[in-house]
């Protein structure tokens, strides 16, 4: 898999198989989160983690949403998802 992108632009918060994940250039933001967390216990944190946008930094992580382990990627360095986890990213 090979994905480019400009500043500020991302993924919003999904899940799927596990993946290695190298990076050329830039830097990336990575919020984690455990396959079993309770980010969708509650309807309105639902809501809030499934429409938010990580292109907005002022709404990203949404308000009332669980904490998210969050990581910063640099060039040459390699980061696992585990299988299932939920992520979200932005080219920072």
């Amino acid at each position: 898999l090979v994905s480019a992108g400009g500043r500020r632009t991302g993924l919003r918060l999904h899940q799927h198989g596990a993946a290695w994940l190298y990076l050329l250039s830039g830097a990336k933001r990575w919020w984690l989160a455990h396959p079993e967390s309770d980010l969708f216990d509650e309807p309105s944190r639902a809501e809030a983690v499934a429409l938010a946008s990580v292109s907005d930094e002022a709404e990203w992580p949404p308000p009332g949403a669980a904490p998210l382990c969050s990581v910063e990627q640099r060039p040459g360095e390699l980061l696992f998802v585990p299988a299932m986890w939920f992520h979200a990213t932005r080219n920072t």
